[in-house]
């Protein structure tokens, strides 16, 4: 008996040291995709949090960013979102919720209806979101142009 119980230390010791343990974070975010039409100039979106692994997390901040092609380096827009969540025992599956407004850039939002059809009507661009703390986790949805 006591052998079992030194291979199940021993066991939960190396996950822990590699780091299939530790807290991390899953993000999800929507609506997915975020869809404009011409004249609205923002849409507000949520920002879902679930807590996976044990130990402990904080999150500090979150970066969105608005893409017009996803290799571009930098952003149309970005704003950056304080996050106010840490825990000292983390366990999975705890949730969290951020909400925030994505706010278009001038370029885009200054168009008259037909130049907003010629140039920004069906095309894609991409929402980066990056949440920092002591993990750092990125996703991205598609912003749609109706």
């Amino acid at each position: 008996m006591a052998r079992r119980v030194r291979l199940v230390a021993v066991a939960l010791a190396l996950l822990m040291l590699t780091g299939c343990l530790t807290a991390s974070v899953a993000i999800s975010i929507e609506p997915n995709p975020i869809k404009f039409k011409f004249n609205e100039t923002k849409a507000d979106i949520t920002v879902k949090f679930t807590t996976k692994g044990f130990l402990n997390l904080k999150l500090d901040e979150m970066l969105v960013q608005l893409f017009e092609n996803e290799d571009d380096e930098e952003p149309l827009w970005e704003d950056t979102f304080e996050i106010d969540f840490s825990s000292a025992v983390v366990v999975p599956g705890v949730k969290h919720t951020e909400e925030a407004t994505v706010q278009l850039p001038a370029e885009l939002v200054e168009l008259n209806e037909d130049l907003y059809n010629e140039n920004l009507k069906g095309k894609e661009y991409t929402l980066v979101i990056t949440v920092t703390g002591g993990k750092t986790v990125t996703d991205k949805v598609k912003v749609v142009f109706e």
